[in-house]
């Protein structure tokens, strides 16, 4: 089910349940551009779908919880089935203090946390630490004016030691043209890995951002050889380590001939893990 640009705030949950009723067996759910009065009702219509998989939420709008009164907040119960969680353009801490309140912490296997914001991590932090050996899938991303301080919080307050099943950490917007940076999240990123002790870790992922002009050097900028050494001693530390895999994303669509240099380039910036056979390189164009 994919629901978006509605406006739920005047309308108590009474008023859609019915709606929600005739889908018992739901199985995913997709919330793009919808307004809620509180998190309480957010997850409340997530409860309603008993066996609930997957659930995404894009953009999602709701009051801050200090401002909840009995008439807009709601009793709910997370779907135990719920094992894969998307959180982009939402206030992730509220998510996060609602599942830590459970009697029962909801196990999410598969957790995309979107773009992190410092205020967030604390509330982050708790949570995946509580997860431990259940947590199997972690994406997210560093991408305001300040991104090697907002890794900085992450690393600070969330510590991947803990997952000890951890297969897969995805890192988006590594490269992103689109916004104006002063400070590099790399060197935290490195952290934020070196800190993660999963034996069962095979993929480390990235996404890169090419923009709309001719490739230039100049966006090829980045230090590429630190992060090729990092990652060739990192091949020996991890076992099940496989594949370092870079996601180069596209805004438009590249000339045919251009995909193969930029896959020439990116494999030249880093040659230990080319050689080593853990690079993996995949185009996105995204329209």
């Amino acid at each position: 089910m994919f629901l978006d640009c509605i406006d739920l705030v005047s309308f108590h949950p009474r008023v859609y349940q019915q709606f929600l009723s005739g889908f018992p067996n739901l199985l995913s759910i997709k919330l793009d551009s919808v307004s809620f009065t509180s998190v309480s009702q957010v997850l409340y219509m997530l409860g309603s779908f008993h066996s609930l998989e997957s659930a995404s939420l894009n953009n999602i709008g709701w009051g801050s919880p200090t401002n909840d009164t009995p008439d807009n907040v709601y009793d709910y119960e997370i779907p135990p089935s719920l094992r894969k969680l998307c959180l982009w353009g939402c206030y992730k801490r509220d998510v996060m203090k609602c599942f830590l309140s459970q009697k029962a912490l909801p196990i999410i296997r598969e957790l995309d946390l979107g773009l992190i914001s410092p205020s967030d991590t604390e509330a982050i932090g708790e949570y995946i630490g509580r997860l431990g050996k259940d947590l199997a899938s972690l994406s997210l991303g560093f991408s305001s004016l300040d991104a090697g301080g907002d890794a900085e919080d992450f690393y600070l307050n969330c510590n991947l030691s803990l997952n000890t099943q951890l297969e897969s950490i995805h890192f988006d917007r590594l490269l992103y043209f689109a916004e104006y940076r002063l400070t590099n999240p790399w060197p935290w990123i490195s952290r934020i890995i070196s800190s993660i002790r999963s034996t069962a870790l095979t993929t480390i992922c990235f996404s890169i951002y090419l923009p709309h002009i001719h490739l230039s050097n100049s966006y090829f900028n980045f230090c590429w050889s630190e992060m090729d050494q990092f990652f060739n001693q990192r091949m020996m530390m991890l076992p099940c380590f496989k594949h370092l895999q870079l996601r180069i994303c596209f805004d438009f669509s590249p000339d045919p001939d251009m995909i193969p240099l930029v896959l020439d380039k990116i494999e030249k910036k880093l040659p230990l893990c080319n050689e080593g056979g853990i690079l993996q390189l995949k185009i996105n164009i995204q329209h």
